[in-house]
């Protein structure tokens, strides 16, 4: 008799019993994939066509775009694990450039400059490859083709950032000074030196073949048009180098929202489209994610399609699946948030299922987190969208258009509005324009006849027909943190609107105005702080304010000058760990590091030496634990640094990560933004683990 039949039903399939506290032991992980341990446990990843698609090259798929939570990050995870051909390559050039390079110049896909920034990039990926067989033994210099040797120093002494910086500069110069010859060398160059690899490749064999995967190119992205041109660049170099070679094929994980904004400005568009994979996700592979996460809490698995009923009770009768799908608008890290929350709800009141009573509690802590997240997603293309969101705060959840056109016309006329969002509120004026942006976002669904459309899936980019008699209904999942009524709103002539309930995350003391001019105000202070001991003394507490400015939700407590109680170790910056989430929260938790106090370190010079590892070294252990960040003026990615700390982390355990003028810089940036601002640092962390490694 086969498990799960029933003795005298003759297949009857019996219902599946949890066994005693199964619902204790579930941890479905975290929603944020580089901080998720339970995604590298066997049979929790699941299959998606993007996951395929990334795994098959002959479908010669270059880009896969999505918007936050849709499993970019986890399929980089995910090759890397399971495959010994992959290069992962994050690459900070969109906000360096902009000292070398000239949008007008650089913005005709037609024109020379742009064609020379291309072969840049192209040289750039191919010298990476380069780099990584000589790692991996498959062959050394002196194997090299004698034209090739000269990208021996390229290779040795620049990271892919910096080797970039130097070709385009070379290739700006020959534009610049209309030197055709120089131009043609250069972009010839770059075909030169994919020809010889591929001859190399010939005699190493089908090992040398990579897999280049580049992500996080928005933890440096500044949102300027320079940094859209250098991004269709490289989405032209990537295509390009997929169908010219056969032994590396680039793979470049995008924004939904930085991927629109090359589609807004690129004439040969259509070449890059059929290189696209949207990472959409069926409610049937929604399902099934969190129901390999569930299944790693019972030894004995429920049978497929029985584990969410398993642990969750059914409402009215029915799965209570869909209700959380559709309320999570279908996205797999939105999904994992609620269910985490209904699960660690129902476990406080040792409950053996998750209650339609636990869903409620969950719907409404979701909410104020979704309602923060969608700012923090936008805010490249619209600053401090939390502003504009907040302004619907105790009105209704559904308007008609002309009360839409009302609620514009406040917003237009506000001063604190126009500080902020001014650029994009007033270039979407028009109610039609404003509606659509509100469903390109996720915020609002279209009711046209009484049948409402919400944006679902990625691969749904256009909004449905607007007319006059259509209304605009803000979706459920925002309705508890605005506390919106169910009512329809047709006029607002005589309402006020609100900014209660929505509260901006700013460090204690400021208000929105003060904050980013303050933001603002430091961006420009850094590159003047003079370098050694002249500037020493400004410079550390510059880096002192980018604490408490840009980590005050996960450091508090920031302290100067922190001596120990023999009153002989100082220490520049030592700030409390308090975070619940994120990075800080790992560095906290993780049992090498144990970072309940953080210590900053500033050294406002270009070159660090051996002392300077071997102080923060001196600095770790007892209450603290082992984490050091060290701020300097020069070249985080300077190679001999992490023998230092290699040797730190295989002696005591400890980490210590590098932190330049460009990293701080971003920290600012996404702070006058509205974003959330612990995921450049975890990318720095992320590059140093695998660099000593």
């Amino acid at each position: 008799m086969s498990k799960g039949k029933s003795n005298n039903h003759g297949g009857t399939p019996k219902p599946y019993v949890l066994p005693k506290d199964a619902l204790q032991r579930v941890n479905l992980g975290q929603a944020f994939a580089e901080h998720d341990p339970v995604l590298t446990r066997p049979g929790v990843f699941v299959q998606t066509p993007a996951l395929i698609a990334a795994t098959d090259l002959s479908r010669a798929k270059s880009f896969f775009i999505g918007r936050r939570g849709t499993g970019k990050t986890a399929i980089t995870i995910f090759l890397g694990a399971k495959k010994d051909n992959v290069v992962s390559l994050h690459p900070e050039i969109f906000a360096t450039l902009a000292n070398t390079l000239s949008t007008d110049e650089v913005r005709d896909t037609k024109q020379q400059a742009f064609h020379a920034l291309v072969a840049c990039f192209q040289r750039a990926m191919l010298d990476e490859v380069l780099s990584e067989w000589v790692r991996r033994n498959l062959t050394d210099y002196k194997a090299f083709p004698d034209k090739l040797r000269s990208e021996r120093n390229f290779i040795e002494e620049f990271d892919f950032d910096s080797r970039l910086l130097h070709f385009v500069e070379q290739g700006q110069e020959a534009v610049r000074k209309h030197d055709d010859r120089g131009w043609i060398k250069l972009r010839n160059r770059s075909k030169e030196v994919l020809h010889m690899m591929a001859t190399m490749r010939e005699s190493l064999g089908p090992k040398s073949d990579l897999l280049l995967l580049i992500d996080k190119i928005d933890d440096t992205w500044n949102g300027s048009e320079l940094a859209v041109v250098l991004l269709k660049a490289l989405m032209h170099a990537c295509v390009d180098m997929a169908s010219k070679c056969n032994f590396v094929h680039p793979i470049l994980f995008c924004r939904e929202n930085l991927f629109q904004r090359v589609r807004q400005i690129d004439t040969e568009f259509t070449r890059l489209e059929t290189a696209v994979v949207s990472l959409d996700w069926t409610e049937e592979l929604l399902v099934e994610m969190v129901e390999r996460r569930l299944k790693v809490a019972v030894n004995t698995a429920p049978p497929t399609g029985q584990a969410w009923d398993a642990f969750f009770e059914q409402i009215d009768g029915v799965s209570s699946s869909r209700y959380v799908l559709n309320y999570c608008q279908h996205r797999p890290r939105d999904i994992l948030v609620f269910c985490n929350e209904a699960v660690q709800e129902a476990q406080s009141h040792r409950r053996s299922k998750v209650t339609k009573a636990d869903l409620e509690v969950a719907r409404r802590k979701f909410s104020l987190n979704r309602l923060k997240e969608v700012g923090d997603e936008y805010s490249e293309n619209y600053p401090q969208l939390a502003l504009v969101l907040g302004r619907f705060h105790g009105l209704g959840n559904s308007f008609t258009i002309p009360a839409l056109t009302e609620f514009i016309q406040k917003i237009l006329v506000e001063p604190e509005i126009q500080k902020h969002c001014g650029e994009w509120v007033n270039a979407h004026s028009q109610p039609f324009r404003f509606a659509t942006l509100l469903y390109n976002i996720g915020f609002a669904g279209i009711s046209n006849k009484g049948v409402v459309t919400y944006r679902t899936y990625e691969a749904s980019p256009d909004a449905p027909s607007i007319d006059g008699g259509a209304n605009v209904i803000i979706h459920p999942c925002y309705v508890p943190a605005l506390d919106l009524r169910e009512a329809v709103v047709t006029s607002l002539k005589d309402t006020s609107l609100q900014f209660e309930g929505l509260v901006l995350e700013l460090p204690e003391g400021y208000e929105l105005q003060g904050y980013t001019d303050k933001l603002q105000a430091m961006l420009k202070q850094l590159a003047n702080i003079q370098h050694g001991k002249p500037g020493a003394s400004e410079y550390e507490d510059f880096v002192g304010e980018v604490l408490r400015l840009c980590f005050f939700l996960w450091l508090n407590n920031v302290q100067g000058k922190s001596r120990d109680i023999n009153g002989i170790t100082i220490k520049d910056w030592i700030v409390a760990n308090v975070a619940h989430e994120g990075f800080f929260q790992m560095m906290k938790t993780h049992p090498n590091y144990q970072a309940t106090q953080v210590i900053w370190e500033c050294k406002n010079y270009t070159d660090l030496g051996a002392d300077d590892f071997h102080q923060a070294q001196y600095y770790m252990g007892g209450a603290c634990g082992n984490f050091c960040i060290v701020c300097f003026r020069g070249d985080p990615k300077e190679s001999h640094y992490y023998h230092h700390i290699k040797k730190i982390h295989d002696q005591r355990k400890g980490m210590v990560l590098l932190l330049g003028d460009k990293d701080l810089e971003v920290f600012l940036r996404q702070a006058i933004r509205g974003r959330s601002k612990d995921l450049h640092i975890q990318a720095r962390f992320d590059d140093t683990v695998r660099l000593i490694g």
